[in-house]
């Protein structure tokens, strides 16, 4: 047997200098006006005003160059991603889609000769994700053609010469041609339908009657909903719905295909039917289907801006759904109930499958949404997104949340967070894997007119939430979130949380690892933020949650042990660094709120960088039992099976256990629990 009485552990503390930020192209007056304009929108704004307003916000708020770990991230070289490639070639026309490793503009040069001569054009923001409608084109013919990309910094990147084909005119049928509408009915199975022209359409544009249909829109515009109707928008009937693409057949439909083009809401002033408790009957969407299995859209633009309107809305999907290369663009700003399914989302999977699906949405661009982005697919990557929240509960990704069920990978997505109240990622039951995504929050005083509620969070940015409710009791198993880059700057007395993690006795193994996590303050007044806030129940008896190898980085706060949402217990950071920047007076590194004592917390084998300290705490509103231990791992070589006890400096047993069969035991030690003053032991 070995007997340890006594082990002291250093601390360890690294200074090193901050990243040099690059120069932005815009001034700070520039920056502020376009939070200003940004901020007086109002209730009423017009689809044109709020498009121009948000774009500017966009181009002055995010992009690489506002933190060098984007391109510390992603690298500092602009590229192609040629896995995010993807063109669909058609009669006359060809959409072509690509991904870059950075934000940049872009446009295409394209000719029947490697001299070009044509070009389409330049989007006004810098973007991961790019749709381009090339039209006006011969049928059966080769173009050659290159893809321009311009970075912040204004490099110029040229694609290696390129070319395609247009289709021949055979075996199509073409609209109008000689079918009567609109809306005009697609009843022909397994056939390719290919739009000539732009239209514009009082209510419906195409009704989908029939299995194996290609909607081709031929890189053209179709504008819907273009008059005003005679009653609120209802989804159940054509003649109600106001959509671009309906189907709702009786047994349903499969294997339908829609491509290659613009879908645009008129503009009218009409709203979809949306009850008090959140059901939603649809209306004034590009696209409705329901009961349709085995879906792909491709190289649409959404266009849309009425009150609670989802971009593409699904109804009883199953099967295959394949949802890529798209752009979605909310123009508006009402929200009449945020709940259920009514909220407005780019895609809304509505009543699907209860059961593990096998839907994909990924290289899609959501320009704006003002209430939610997407949820419930099986596979979720390769996404950019900006949350322009007009409500509560503005979920960028949502997770496929069944009991039981697998919750599904969000990889390799980019999330842009403003507004009333926006959330990155949400959560699932079960298996959830987050992956390699980047999430940046600036935050926005949304005044007073946005949003009614006074209860719950209000004017706040969270980039990762698990949420349980009461005293817990919904399972999150196995939530994994790793290698993920979160960034927030925070300003105007608004709330930001990088993370916003529950525990309680239902949850379990969630997992927060090899990330980093940069949430600062702009202004003095700001205060209420914090890379990590740890939220949960008053009740004690559950497992850890885990922080492993990441890099928390504020100017205000590092780790929140609670805030008036939610207190936390037993959450435990591990080889975790705590990097302060800038010289804010309120800095503190830890700081306990949120009323009521909690401990269980623990810092394990930390690095404290740049005056961020392992003491260094605020006890702002809390109980005088609140604490948290700093620890540090021990690894004891001895005989195999030989048994251990290990005591503190008080002779009272800390440990006792069995060195491994490998003779090794290793085994974190307590250094000093932090208690607020008041404390005394009884």
């Amino acid at each position: 047997m070995i007997k340890i009485n006594k082990i002291l552990f250093p601390i360890l503390i690294i200074f090193i200098c901050n990243f040099t930020q690059f120069s932005l192209s815009y001034t700070q007056t520039e920056i502020k006006d376009a939070q200003i304009a940004f901020e007086e929108l109002e209730q009423g704004s017009s689809p044109e005003l709020i498009e121009s307003t948000f774009s500017y916000f966009v181009l002055t708020h995010f992009g690489a160059e506002r933190d060098d770990l984007i391109y510390e991230k992603f690298g500092s070289e602009l590229e192609l991603n040629e896995e995010g490639f993807w063109s669909y070639e058609s009669l006359n026309s060809i959409a072509i889609s690509f991904e870059t490793t950075l934000p940049a503009k872009s446009y295409i040069e394209y000719g029947t000769t490697t001299s070009y001569g044509e070009q389409t054009d330049e989007q006004i923001n810098y973007n991961y994700i790019h749709l381009k409608h090339i039209k006006n084109l011969n049928p059966d013919t080769t173009y050659y053609y290159r893809i321009v990309l311009t970075d912040e910094r204004g490099n110029i990147v040229n694609s290696q010469d390129r070319t395609f084909s247009t289709k021949t005119a055979s075996n199509t049928i073409k609209i109008p041609g000689t079918l009567n509408g609109p809306p005009y009915i697609l009843d022909s199975s397994n056939s390719l339908y290919i739009l000539e022209s732009d239209i514009t359409v009082d209510l419906t544009a195409f009704d989908i009657k029939a299995n194996g249909i290609t909607l081709d829109l031929g890189g053209n515009t179709v504008t819907y909903a273009n008059s005003i109707m005679s009653e609120v928008a209802k989804i159940n009937e054509i003649n109600t719905a106001g959509v671009g693409i309906y189907s709702k057949e009786s047994g349903g439909l499969d294997n339908i295909k829609i491509v290659n083009g613009i879908i645009k809401e008129g503009p009218h002033q009409n709203r979809p039917y949306v009850n008090s408790w959140g059901g939603y009957d649809g209306g004034l969407n590009p696209i409705y289907l329901s009961d349709v299995d085995n879906v792909e859209v491709a190289g649409i633009i959404g266009n849309y801006h009425a009150a609670n309107v989802h971009g593409f809305y699904f109804n009883e999907p199953d099967e295959v759904y394949n949802i890529h290369h798209n752009i979605f663009f909310d123009r508006g700003w009402e929200v009449i109930n945020r709940h259920g399914s009514s909220g407005g989302r780019s895609i809304n999977f509505n009543s699907a499958p209860e059961e593990v699906n096998e839907f994909e949405v990924h290289h899609n661009l959501v320009k704006r949404t003002k209430q939610n982005g997407f949820s419930k697919a099986q596979e979720s990557y390769n996404n950019e997104i900006y949350v322009d929240s007009w409500s509560t509960n503005s979920f960028a990704q949502g997770a496929n949340s069944l009991p039981d069920k697998y919750g599904g990978k969000i990889i390799n997505n980019k999330i842009f967070l403003t507004g009333y109240h926006a959330i990155g990622i949400s959560w699932a039951h079960l298996d959830l894997n987050v992956t390699n995504n980047l999430i940046h929050m600036e935050s926005v005083d949304t005044k007073d007119w946005r949003w009614y509620e006074e209860f719950g969070d209000r004017n706040s940015l969270n980039g990762l939430r698990i949420t349980n409710y009461d005293s817990g009791g919904q399972v999150r198993d196995n939530l994994q979130y790793n290698n993920n880059l979160i960034i927030g700057n925070c300003r105007d007395d608004v709330e930001m949380r990088g993370t916003e993690l529950y525990s309680d006795y239902s949850i379990t193994n969630t997992q927060v690892q090899n990330s980093i996590i940069k949430v600062e303050v702009d202004d003095d007044e700001t205060t209420k933020a914090a890379a990590v806030v740890t939220h949960g129940t008053s009740n004690l008896d559950h497992g850890p949650t885990y922080y492993r190898n990441n890099r928390l980085i504020s100017n205000i706060c590092n780790v929140r042990f609670g805030d008036y949402y939610g207190r936390g217990y037993n959450h435990q950071f591990i080889n975790c660094t705590f990097e302060k920047t800038g010289d804010n007076t309120n800095y503190q590194t830890f700081i306990f709120d949120g009323a009521y004592s909690r401990d269980g917390h623990a810092i394990i084998d930390p690095i404290f960088l740049n005056g961020a300290s392992y003491d260094d705490v605020y006890w702002k509103q809390t109980g005088d039992l609140s604490s948290y231990k700093l620890m540090w791992t021990t690894i004891i070589i001895a005989e195999p099976d030989s048994t251990i006890i290990i005591k503190n400096v008080d002779d009272e047993i800390e440990f006792v256990g069995t060195i491994n069969s490998q003779g090794i035991l290793s085994i974190p030690l307590t250094q000093v629990e932090i208690r607020p003053t008041e404390w005394t032991q009884t």
